[in-house]
């Protein structure tokens, strides 16, 4: 079996530890590229080795303090509970090997909406009430 969790420093934010692409994680994830990053976490593409599905891997800060960690635990004992089209489903979820909390959960293709108003500056009135009621129902 491969090392837990490969990480290299980000040099240009020292708070940041990035995940090593192609790296195993929990066991059974292999890491690919970063999706996103917000504010309290990251999101990586992975891909369970034992069941060859692709998943996202929400994994928290490094500098994250005690009340953003405990946040990040509830958030997810939160979203497994939900069962919602709308909603991705949480798979599981714990800590990698440098003690950093992550989620393992749905990925669902394609553009985010964020993207999409940055190509298509706005959105028709139809289109805008076909998205939010979604997210509503949610």
């Amino acid at each position: 079996m491969q090392e837990e969790t490969q990480i290299s420093s980000d040099l240009t934010s020292p708070s940041t530890l990035e995940l090593s692409e192609g790296s195993i994680v929990l066991g059974r994830y292999k890491v690919g590229r970063c999706l996103g990053e917000g504010a309290q976490a990251s999101v990586y593409v992975v891909e369970d080795i034992h069941l060859q599905r692709k998943s996202a891997l929400k994994v928290i800060r490094a500098n994250s303090d005690e009340r953003a960690s405990e946040r990040f635990k509830r958030e997810a004992q939160v979203l497994s509970s939900l069962d919602h089209e709308h909603i991705v489903k949480t798979f599981s979820s714990g800590d990698l090997s440098d003690g950093r909390h992550c989620m393992v959960m749905e990925f669902v293709e394609g553009e985010t909406f964020e993207a999409r108003l940055k190509r298509q500056k706005t959105l028709p009135s139809d289109e805008f009430t076909s998205i939010f009621s979604r997210v509503l129902l949610a």
